[in-house]
């Protein structure tokens, strides 16, 4: 059952990423992936698998109704960047309230990047500096999403 699930959800996919069938397959793979979910229970109850069950389900709404699945796309948006910030801050870890977090997490992070060392050897006024950057990235930037838009302007 778990090969027909997997290989089903990889044919579904694929006609997706051509555009044939759009609809279907966005409730197909929104189901599949339920079902995985379900079927996998403790492991697989992270924060990300509901964010991509939920972003599958604005997906296929958006197929069927554009504006309110934009509306419903924006709102996903800003829980995720949002929470993100605030479970920082109230995890009560003092590293993000003295602004020391960035101090060890680039050696520390499960997939460094290659420049991740070097990052890791910037000076602690600079990793403070994008320590609270991230906070205010995360905790203020989310509510433009819901700000009205202007056109593009150039010059």
């Amino acid at each position: 059952a778990i090969y027909a699930v997997c290989w089903t959800g990889v044919a579904f996919s694929i006609l997706l990423t051509f555009g044939v069938l759009q609809t279907a397959s966005l409730a197909v793979l929104c189901f599949l992936y339920l079902s995985v979910i379900y079927g996998g229970q403790t492991f697989m109850t992270f924060q990300w698998d509901m964010f991509l069950i939920e972003t599958g389900f604005v997906a296929f709404l958006m197929r069927l109704s554009v504006v309110p699945g934009i509306w419903l796309a924006r709102w996903l948006l800003f829980r995720f960047m949002f929470m993100g910030g605030a479970v920082k801050i109230l995890s009560h870890d003092p590293t993000w309230r003295d602004y020391t977090a960035l101090d060890y997490h680039f050696l520390t992070q499960p997939l460094p990047t290659t420049l991740a060392w070097y990052v890791h050897h910037f000076p602690h006024e600079i990793l403070a500096f994008m320590t609270g950057a991230v906070l205010v990235i995360e905790l203020f930037v989310p509510f433009l999403l819901f700000f009205p838009r202007q056109g593009m302007q150039f010059f």
